[in-house]
């Protein structure tokens, strides 16, 4: 299985989504961006995330 293909970096996560990267630290600080891990030194994102994440903003909306 490969890991790379189940997480997001904030910058390709970013891209996916189309947002800025200091749109997605101000939706974190607001508590509204997706939840993110920790990885040696990397900040990671994981698939899962991501998907809880949406259906919470389809949701909201």
């Amino acid at each position: 299985m490969n890991i790379q293909s189940q997480v997001y970096s904030i910058k390709e996560f970013c891209k996916a989504f189309g947002i800025s990267e200091p749109t997605f630290y101000n939706w974190r600080k607001k508590g509204l961006a997706p939840k993110v891990m920790q990885v040696g030194g990397r900040t990671l994102i994981a698939i899962d995330a991501v998907n809880e994440w949406r259906r919470e903003r389809e949701n909201a909306a």
